[in-house]
């Protein structure tokens, strides 16, 4: 042993530490990693599930037809890996210019049998061909590879199932061989480019070359697809084209984010809602809703969700707590919550709500009421008028904001101090009018609207829900004023979290794949959407309109339009309802009764064909047609996996 190998120390074992150090993300690589391990052998893989080898082409057919990739990729059970690079140019014309050398050797030799001058003279040809093509046209020479991975349960089954496809190959002129000792390559070259394989592999395969023109007409994608470059899978069209959908994609032609889906009961819809919330919910973007009868229970406890019922009985919110809804811009010029401007909206936000809660209250009495409350919470110490901006309001604890019984006691004290002065009584009586809508709002519903918030730091929470089945048994002024502070609730924390990562956006610390968007579904949407509801309605096509800028988007969900738009001439009405389904993105169609078809012709017009609209009533459950607005319709059959349904406690 030499004297320097004394000192040298043996090499520290790399530990996970060291990966996750550097920026790997170890979770994923164990749920994504082969499970069982993996074996590379002389033929094939073994991994904890089977046996997997890989067949190379190395020659093809001298004549081709068009797509003549189609039926050697497009195989039941086989995964097929194309990787193409591009030759160099100058290397091709040398390549060219020699073999065209010996072509024409052989085509002038006297002692050449016939047969062979007639194979030279073919090859001169065409080589001569694509040497003028290269020169005169720009043509370029590709070289491909193909290789096809064949698995199955046991080694005899592989084996049958790879003779089985070489002999189908070479009936179509293919040539095809299972390369001993590669087993590891053709592994790794599934992750690997060309290039990159040519730097890693043992055994690199430079492919057969080929004119880009004649690789091109290769096409094997000739289906129906979606691919959007960040989109999930959510099924298959009846070409067997993938739909791989990303709702938050935003090019010249997808620029807003909302969606809505009509079927009737059991045809699928829930189920590619719940597909849509679970995907939202993996890209780690914040997720608000209504769900009436708890369908996304089991979902929001797996992602340790939030369910807050809106008749007090699980949770609620501070009619009274003030949330960040308006914005400034601050002296740098990035856009920052306003202070001012949220107490100022919260205070009209109070005034509607009371309104919605007692239709007889005058504009005068509301007046009132707007003028009561903002002397309350000057007195609470909440608002400041000589602050400005440099205060504290939309951020305080759930507790220190004041609940609706201190604002009972509040103007009850105003109206007994005010009898001692010389008010009018009439304007008594009004005051007395609003203590009456407070009175029931605490005594009657103080389990709904007196109290402080129950969820700490909502805002952050990613995934929240409000379970509107309860509303249904109380009066609709009730329903109609927990819809509409849920609602600006969302508004607030959708335009607060978009402010926020856009904001990241300009100024260039993060990504704008990265920023986080927000998702507000709504499930069975006629309870909240309709004729009788249309301050809700104004309020969500606001929404609609305005959040894109924010990176956010609203999923709606009902059975038909009929149950949305109501029988009536009333246009007003009508027409701000379908402007809700005017303002999505997309449009989602599974199976309808053939007697709703006209009606749903009104609401969409055009944009489906005559033969679409009557194909919609013959579909099974599952097949939907989608319809991105600027883009052609695609009909395809929604693809949940078995854990999803397990999951989703029913569906398809």
């Amino acid at each position: 042993m030499g004297l320097l190998s004394r000192f040298k120390k043996d090499a520290e074992p790399i530990l996970e530490e060291d990966f996750v150090d550097d920026g790997y993300d170890m979770e994923s690589i164990s749920l994504s990693q082969p499970q069982g391990g993996l074996q590379f052998k002389e033929r094939n893989m073994v991994g904890g599930d089977g046996y997997t080898t890989c067949l190379t082409i190395y020659d093809i057919p001298s004549k081709l037809n068009d797509n003549w990739l189609d039926p050697i990729v497009n195989r039941e059970g086989v995964i097929s890996i194309v990787d193409i690079g591009e030759e160099d140019r100058h290397r091709t014309i040398k390549k060219l210019q020699r073999s065209m050398g010996e072509q024409y050797t052989r085509v002038i030799d006297p002692n050449a049998q016939t047969l062979s001058k007639i194979e030279a003279r073919n090859s001169y040809s065409t080589l001569h061909s694509m040497l003028e093509k290269i020169n005169l046209h720009g043509e370029t020479i590709k070289r491909f590879n193909v290789r096809l991975y064949i698995s199955k349960d046991t080694e005899e089954e592989l084996e049958e199932e790879v003779a089985s496809i070489r002999k189908d190959l070479e009936a179509k002129g293919y040539k095809a061989q299972l390369m001993q000792f590669e087993t590891k390559d053709n592994y790794l070259s599934m992750f690997l480019s060309l290039k990159q394989q040519q730097e890693n592999l043992s055994n690199y395969r430079r492919g057969i070359p080929m004119e880009a023109g004649i690789l091109g007409g290769s096409y094997y994608f000739n289906h129906e697809q979606i691919i959007d470059q960040r989109g999930a899978y959510y099924g298959q069209t009846l070409t067997q084209g993938s739909v791989i959908l990303d709702f938050f994609k935003h090019d010249a032609i997808r620029t807003y984010y909302n969606t809505v889906i009509f079927g009737k009961m059991g045809s699928g819809k829930s189920t590619l809602l719940k597909m849509i919330e679970e995907e939202q919910y993996a890209r780690g973007n914040f997720i608000r809703g209504f769900d009436k009868a708890r369908e996304f229970g089991a979902i929001l406890e797996r992602q340790g969700g939030h369910i807050i019922a809106l008749d007090g009985t699980d949770g609620r919110i501070n009619f009274l707590q003030i949330y960040p809804t308006a914005s400034r811009k601050n002296e740098k010029g990035e856009h920052v919550v306003s202070e001012v401007g949220s107490f100022k909206q919260h205070i009209s936000k109070l005034k509607m709500q009371f309104s919605l809660m007692n239709n007889e209250l005058t504009d005068t009495e509301l007046k009132e009421i707007s003028s009561v409350i903002y002397d309350f919470y000057i007195e609470k110490g909440i608002y400041d008028p000589d602050k400005g901006e440099n205060q504290n309001i939309v951020n305080l604890k759930n507790e220190d904001y004041p609940v609706l019984s201190e604002l009972y006691d509040y103007i009850d004290t105003y109206i007994k101090n005010a009898k001692r002065t010389d008010i009018t009584s009439e304007k008594i009586r009004s005051f007395e009018r609003i203590l009456t809508t407070v009175k029931e709002m605490v005594t009657e519903y103080g389990e709904i609207f007196d109290g402080h918030t129950t969820i700490k730091d909502m805002e952050n929470e990613q995934v929240v829900f409000f379970d509107i089945e309860g509303l249904t048994s109380l009066s609709k002024e009730v329903q109609d004023t927990m819809l509409f502070t849920a609602l600006q609730l969302i508004w607030s924390q959708a335009l607060n979290q978009g402010r926020k990562y856009k904001t990241m956006i300009e100024n260039g610390e993060i990504d704008e794949v990265d920023a986080k968007r927000f998702m507000f579904f709504i499930d069975e949407c006629q309870n909240i959407i309709n004729a009788n509801n249309l301050q809700v309605v104004e309020f969500v096509v606001k929404f609609q309109k305005e959040m894109r800028k924010f990176l956010a988007g609203i999923i709606f969900a009902t059975q038909s339009p009929k149950e949305i738009l109501p029988e009536s001439n009333d246009q007003i009405v009508v027409s701000k309802l379908k402007q809700i389904f005017a303002l999505t993105q997309y449009k989602f169609l599974f199976n309808l009764d053939s007697s709703e078809i006209e009606q749903m012709k009104r609401v969409l017009g055009d944009i489906l064909t005559e033969s679409e609209y009557r194909m919609i009533p013959k579909f099974k459950r599952g097949r939907t047609l989608l319809s991105i607005q600027g883009l052609s319709n695609t009909i395809f059959n929604v693809h949940p996996t078995r854990q999803q349904l397990d999951r989703f406690k029913g569906g398809l």
